[in-house]
């Protein structure tokens, strides 16, 4: 409720006692002109309420889109942490497989120089290994002169007695004698083993002959028989192909016939089927005809009922605009005419305190 001020106040109660209208009447018409100002208010109010919904709703929107981007962020890191964490791990193992190799190549390198240190030779050391490898060979030596010396004396004690030179050379006949009998019984074995091969050899190949002759031999007879049958073969064939070609020339002079009933046949067939779709092809046309003017007639006739309608909703709208003329027309004019009651009810009240101030002053008079 808007508050009024003492001057409208005072207005209102004079309408009142003029016009014998009640206060609720009165405030009635007083409060007609702020509607629009209501109605804008509480649109406002509506706007406001609205925008700060919107408002509402986009910062929840940015706060999850914040949250949504803030959970991938911290996924990311997650991811790279981890990613560090594994790469710091294998570069530690790397490390520590490197002071490990490092380690065991210095070992390998100290253990290396100590025994190249311990294999080294000292000046005694060597001299007394050229000293021992002098005195081997000098021995080695004199045991290879002392032993030629032996065997020599040997054949020259042996070449100066005469029974013992005749006994070797009898031994060396004897076994001339032996390894040249030995020889002769291999040779003869040799002989032997080999007439025996060539004579295993020549017969195998006598027979080999035979049976080679006797294979011709029956390979001709086969051959033989085999052109006589092939001959035989040949002169029935010769007689099926031609009761065969005799049986083909009649069928095919049947073929002939019947095919040129039935290209007779066909070609009434065509020439039916295309008067027929001739006439099959005017019935469409003419359904198609008759569909089109009915979808035609239907198009019309909707058109003029949309028309009818246009019409009609346009003379409704008019008709509306015209009644909202004449009630805004008739609003302008009663408020015009309560406007002009309410001056003439104010005059008469000012008439009213005028006869009263003139009345008080001639009775003090």
């Amino acid at each position: 409720r808007l508050p009024f001020p003492a001057s409208r106040r005072r207005v209102i109660s004079g309408v009142c006692r003029g016009e014998g209208l009640g206060p609720r009447e009165a405030m009635a018409s007083m409060i007609r002109p702020d509607r629009a100002i209501l109605k804008r208010q509480e649109e406002e109010f509506q706007y406001e309420t609205r925008v700060a919904s919107q408002l509402e709703q986009f910062k929840v929107e940015q706060k999850g889109h914040w949250e949504n981007r803030m959970m991938n962020v911290i996924r990311n890191n997650r991811v790279k942490s981890k990613v560090a964490a594994l790469q710091a791990q294998q570069q530690a193992q790397l490390q520590d497989r490197r002071y490990r190799l490092a380690k065991k190549l210095s070992d390998e390198m100290k253990a290396w120089q100590k025994e190249m240190v311990e294999r080294e030779e000292t000046p005694a050391q060597r001299m007394e290994r050229m000293s021992a490898r002098a005195y081997e060979l000098k021995k080695r030596r004199e045991d290879e002169r002392k032993a030629v010396v032996q065997e020599k004396l040997y054949q020259q004690w042996r070449a100066g007695i005469d029974d013992l030179r005749t006994m070797d050379s009898k031994i060396v006949e004897l076994q001339t004698i032996a390894d040249r009998d030995f020889q002769l019984d291999d040779k003869a074995l040799r002989k032997a083993e080999e007439k025996g091969i060539d004579d295993f050899y020549a017969k195998l190949w006598h027979e080999g002959y035979l049976a080679k002759i006797e294979r011709e031999e029956r390979e001709k007879a086969l051959k033989t028989e085999r052109n006589d049958q092939q001959k035989k073969t040949l002169g029935i064939q010769l007689d099926w192909k031609k009761e065969r070609l005799d049986a083909d020339k009649e069928e095919e002079a049947v073929e002939a016939d019947r095919l040129k009933k039935i290209w007779a046949e066909q070609e009434e067939e065509e020439k039916r089927a295309v008067v027929e779709a001739r006439v099959f092809a005017k019935e469409e046309r003419r359904k198609a005809d008759e569909y089109m003017a009915i979808q035609q007639a239907q198009r019309a006739e909707e058109e003029r009922f949309e028309k009818e309608f246009d019409k009609n909703f346009v003379n409704g709208v008019l008709e509306r605009e015209r009644l909202i003329a004449e009630q805004a027309e008739a609003g302008k004019f009663k408020a015009k005419k309560e406007a002009m009651e309410f001056t003439e009810a104010l005059k008469l009240e000012m008439a009213k305190k005028g006869c009263e101030r003139g009345r008080a002053a001639t009775t003090s008079g």
